[in-house]
């Protein structure tokens, strides 16, 4: 059942009900109010552990309700909690009872699963979207008076963790400009249920940054941005709003100019999500990585892409400008699972085959092994845990997992960072991730991709270039074709492969090396011209 589906099916319900009153539940409504359907209430378990309003609503103790066998229910928070919401629910006489949990998407179950992604589905949104556009112009216009001045455009390229940090090229582009003043914007997580870990990685993450001689700017409390007042702000995930409770998509797109470039190449077949994203439609260009991606953005966008230009992918220039200073001088191999355990994308191999991974580390001393786990990863092992849901490694386990790697002779443990870098210098990526296809591609090295044997029909999960791209790599279904591969492709060095991928390349990428400089060039014409 998709999404406009499921909402025609409770369009008429008299008596919708959000459980939940968080950034989860918050996104619901919006969406659920685009398209003129008004939730009756917001309810949850215990009002002193939650937000007192939100979206106009004041929050409810879900007791106060007096009619809850005739209302429909939303649960709208994590996933760890759905289980015993809905026991509660159904406890207290709910009949009709829906689960939206966030992955990479949102997603409505009932019996049926809904994909609840931010699909625009009306000519008001189109609207909507037309005026974020034309108000554009005026901000252009001040922007233009500025540089008249002789002032310097101050931009903002805001992040979560650096190995979403996409554009460093673009950045080092406009630091050598007459024109622009670029500082990174590094935004504090802390709205995972792990404060202590949002900590350390932001801590990690500031260091690198400023070692790099990077101008960074913390992005840590409700006022951070507007006290940096940027011109410009650039972008790189559409969902940032959820992990970072005081950043607004739509108040920055609105109040500034923003770019957006996303901080992976598409290759997930989840157009909607994609490219009919309002953050994504509303913000003042939006930078497609590939020509094939802008051409679904032509297809799924409500405003046809009007705003989107390609010009390639500023993370991959780092191919042509990033060196290891330092590195081992056996063959390197790249580990890299997915975070999406048993979840409804269900890419991850991780619990399957982890155990696996070290096998080759402990027998294989003459490589070098680096461990490139998701960030999520570990969030996620915490909340299969937490659920009690038959976890095949606890968080510790995971923990102390990571732990092996860094002090083993031939191993490390990769966390935020540039890892083209890494890439680049690889002899093979062990994966079972989306974007890392693409990314890896330029290496010109063969990558071992993990298919999730619980999953079906797993290529039709992929846009026709990430087929592409996976078809030129050596696909393995389980531990002994891993094996095998790796004995083959790695050990012995037989790369059957490599002409193909070259094709591939060149079908899909361009600029590799100057994506950067081309996007800071188009920008300043729209400022100058």
């Amino acid at each position: 059942m998709g999404e406009r589906e499921f909402f025609e099916k409770i369009r008429d319900d008299k008596n919708i009900v959000i459980y939940g009153a968080k950034k989860i539940a918050q996104e619901l409504i919006k969406r659920m109010k685009y398209i003129g359907i008004i939730p009756k209430a917001v309810v949850v378990s215990d009002k002193s552990k939650d937000e007192v309003g939100i979206e106009g609503y004041i929050v409810k103790n879900l007791d106060e309700l007096t009619n809850i066998p005739e209302c429909t229910f939303i649960i709208a928070a994590g996933e760890r909690f759905k289980d015993e919401i809905e026991s509660n629910l159904k406890t207290k006489g709910a009949k009709k009872i829906y689960a939206l949990t966030w992955g990479l998407f949102l997603e409505i179950e009932n019996i049926n699963k809904v994909n609840f992604t931010y699909g625009l589905v009306d000519n008001h949104m189109r609207s909507i979207l037309l005026q974020y556009n034309n108000h554009n112009y005026d901000k252009v216009q001040g922007v233009r008076e500025k540089i008249k001045a002789g002032k310097k455009v101050k931009v903002l390229f805001l992040i979560s963790t650096v190995s979403k940090f996409c554009s460093e090229s673009l950045y080092h582009e406009m630091e050598k400009s007459e024109y622009f003043e670029p500082a990174v914007g590094l935004a504090l997580v802390w709205e995972n249920g792990m404060m202590d870990i949002g900590t350390k990685n932001f801590t990690r993450d500031y260091k690198e940054l400023v070692d790099k001689g990077f101008n960074v700017a913390k992005i840590d409390t409700l006022t951070a941005i507007d006290d940096y007042s940027p011109d410009i702000i650039v972008y790189h995930s559409h969902y940032l709003d959820l992990e970072v409770s005081y950043i607004n998509y739509e108040l920055l797109n609105y109040r500034y100019l923003t770019c957006y470039i996303a901080y992976g190449v598409e290759v997930v077949n989840i157009p909607e999500y994609h490219f009919n994203n309002f953050y994504i439609n509303s913000s003042w260009i939006n930078f497609m990585p590939t020509d094939a991606e802008y051409k679904l953005n032509q297809e799924y966008s409500l405003i046809k892409a009007i705003n989107a230009v390609s010009l390639g992918y500023p993370k991959l220039d780092n191919y042509k400008s990033s060196k290891l200073k330092e590195r081992d001088p056996r063959k390197i191999v790249i580990i890299a699972p997915h975070w999406s355990i048993r979840t409804n994308m269900n890419f991850s191999t991780f619990e399957r085959y982890f155990k696996l991974f070290e096998e080759f580390r402990n027998n294989h001393k003459e490589i070098f092994f680096v461990f490139k786990p998701h960030p999520t990863l570990g969030y996620r092992i915490k909340e299969i845990e937490e659920a009690k849901d038959n976890p095949k490694i606890t968080y510790n386990e995971y923990v102390e997992y990571c732990k092996r790697w860094n002090e083993a002779e031939n191993g490390i443990v990769l966390e935020g960072t540039n890892y083209i870098e890494w890439f680049n210098e690889s002899a093979c990526l062990i994966t079972d991730c989306g974007s890392f296809i693409a990314e890896y591609l330029p290496s010109g090295h063969p990558c071992i991709y993990l298919f999730n044997p619980d999953l079906p029909n797993q290529m039709d999960s992929y846009y026709k270039n990430g087929q592409d791209i996976l078809n030129s790599y050596y696909i393995c279904n389980s531990a002994d074709e891993i094996k095998n591969t790796f004995d083959e492709v790695i050990t012995k060095e037989n790369d059957s492969k490599k002409e193909q991928r070259e094709e591939v390349l060149n079908k899909y990428f361009k600029n590799i090396g100057t994506s950067g400089k081309k996007i800071c060039e188009y920008i300043l014409k729209q400022l100058i011209d």
